[in-house]
């Protein structure tokens, strides 16, 4: 069931990453703040 959860969560920074990268959005602190921690929680998940 975690990596479930884990891959459904992935797509958030794979859409941030995009976001920045192909259409060229700000990525402010909070922003890079929050994908950074969410990384983290989906590797613990997958751990």
């Amino acid at each position: 069931m975690g990596y479930v959860v884990a891959l459904r969560q992935a797509s958030i920074p794979i859409g941030v990453l995009m976001g920045v990268f192909w259409l060229h959005e700000s990525a402010p602190a909070p922003k890079r703040c929050g994908v950074v921690l969410l990384l983290l929680g989906l590797v613990m998940i997958s751990l």
